[in-house]
């Protein structure tokens, strides 16, 4: 397993961590919601920073587990995503970077999660029913802040 070990001065490094970890979320949330597009740079400063953080805080998976977690986490999006014009391909790259930080079973909590409070979200709102038809849903946009959550969460 990676060990990120405080070092001398390292108390400065896991609330930059913190910090750096949503402002990502930010931007790529931003990203998604306005253009319906997420840079793989993004991404992938998304997925280290989450890896350290996860790493650094004691509960993060191993490297067998993580890529158990990315593997079974990407599946089902990616399958959505050859079956359906709805979804891009940002949701499936989020959805692999949610199961390599967390691991299977809590990125697929995770994901599941963010699908529920969009289906009820858009479920009741006929308005956004319409903007469903028109643009598509921004998954990342909803699952984003889900990631968020179950980091401070493991934080605490």
């Amino acid at each position: 397993m990676l060990s990120l070990s405080p070092v001398k001065g390292g108390a400065l490094i896991r609330p930059g961590l913190i910090l750096l970890q949503f402002w990502l979320l930010a931007i790529v949330t931003v990203s998604d919601y306005r253009r319906r597009q997420v840079a793989n740079r993004w991404l992938l400063l998304l997925a280290v920073a989450g890896t350290a953080l996860v790493q650094m805080a004691g509960g993060g998976p191993g490297p067998g587990a993580a890529l158990a977690g990315l593997a079974v986490c990407a599946l089902p999006f990616a399958c959505l995503y050859y079956l359906s014009d709805d979804m891009g391909g940002a949701d499936v790259k989020f959805a692999a970077v949610c199961g390599w930080i967390h691991g299977a079973r809590r990125g697929l909590l995770i994901l599941l999660a963010g699908l529920l409070l969009i289906a009820i979200v858009y479920g009741l709102s006929a308005r956004r029913r319409a903007a469903v038809r028109s643009r598509g849903i921004p998954l990342l946009t909803w699952l984003a802040p889900f990631h968020g959550v179950a980091l401070l969460l493991l934080l605490a």
